[in-house]
């Protein structure tokens, strides 16, 4: 699982930068908030789910899915954190790869939807993806062509998508 630790100097300070303002467990959107759907403020987590969004996936196996814990997303008012523990695959388990690529499909469609409303998107955590040869030791032959790779990399800005690596933009060579 994950856990996010904000911490602020006064419990009772509204004028804290890094207050989340709404908490929400989960990647799929299914579990509510972490006070019951309660909204704080003009601040809404919430992001409409269309079936054609799921595919053939069933909401259960979706929220049996989303049950793993995964992910924690809260909401800071000036931006939104995604909390995220990827999901680790063996080459030959069909089963986990769906599942991969279900978990990283909701939530691009939940990054998009946030940031078409123009909020600012942090996504920090273990994603269980190495995006270049660089990043791993023992890189074999093709390395860079597997699709969870080829994704996390059309996802950043030097490849047409909206995040940018922080921690390679301050260390190219690591």
């Amino acid at each position: 699982g994950v856990a996010t630790f904000c911490r602020v100097t006064s419990a009772f300070a509204s004028q804290e930068v890094a207050l989340p303002v709404a908490a929400e467990e989960g990647f799929a959107g299914l579990q509510g908030s972490a006070k019951d759907n309660e909204v704080i403020g003009d601040f809404v987590l919430d992001m409409p789910m269309d079936e054609e969004d799921l595919g053939e996936i069933t909401r259960e196996e979706l929220l049996r899915v989303d049950n793993e814990g995964r992910c924690i997303i809260t909401d800071h008012g000036h931006f939104v954190l995604f909390n995220i523990y990827g999901p680790s695959i063996g080459e030959d388990d069909e089963e986990r790869i769906r599942f991969k690529l279900l978990f990283y499909k909701i939530l691009q469609k939940r990054w998009e939807f946030l940031l078409a409303l123009g909020k600012r998107v942090f996504v920090v955590g273990d994603l269980n993806i190495a995006p270049s040869s660089i990043d791993r030791c023992d890189a074999s032959p093709g390395f860079e062509k597997q699709m969870f790779r080829e994704w996390l990399r059309s996802m950043l800005r030097e490849h047409g998508g909206p995040f940018f690596d922080a921690f390679r933009s301050k260390h190219p060579e690591r």
